[in-house]
């Protein structure tokens, strides 16, 4: 949220343009931050995930409607399939772009895992498990998540964990 008004902002749209037009929240965190430019979201699901977003605008109404949906370049399908599936019209833009480690970061990052191994690893995006998991070898995460502790912030990013063979 922040991310696209920042780049309205840039583009010299104010953000009171945008407080006659529905918004819709994939939670209670996006829906605050909404509010900090003054817009109310009109539904919020009760679970913070993009598929449970899609779900709730899957029931609505929406044949015809226009969709502005700001995301990131790695952002997830649900959303947009929920949209096309009740006939809306979506228009997708990248806000946000995230990239993985440069070679030299994903070196340090080994190098060290390597001299201490971690008691505990946090993630907050399915992306940052991916692209810590891409960092290693085949066996290699493993070897350093023995006895580590792995935490995750949403079913999403745990679902993201368990593919990389993870232990949430």
């Amino acid at each position: 949220v922040h991310a696209f008004f920042r780049r309205a902002k840039a583009l010299g749209i104010p953000a009171d343009a945008w407080r006659n037009v529905g918004a819709f929240a994939v939670g209670p965190k996006t829906a605050d931050a909404l509010n900090d430019y003054g817009i109310t979201a009109r539904a919020v699901p009760a679970a913070a995930t993009g598929a449970a977003l899609g779900e709730l605008l899957g029931s609505m109404d929406i044949r015809g409607k226009r969709f502005l949906l700001p995301r990131g370049n790695r952002g997830r399908e649900e959303i947009a399939d929920a949209l096309a599936a009740a006939g809306a019209e979506i228009v997708p833009v990248v806000v946000y772009r995230t990239a993985g480690p440069d070679a030299a970061t994903a070196s340090a990052v080994r190098e060290v895992l390597r001299a201490a191994t971690p008691k505990a690893l946090l993630f907050a995006s399915p992306s940052a498990v991916e692209e810590c998991c891409g960092i290693f070898a085949a066996g290699e995460l493993e070897h350093f998540l023995h006895g580590c502790v792995v935490a995750v912030i949403g079913s999403t990013t745990g679902a993201a964990a368990a593919r990389c063979g993870m232990p949430v």
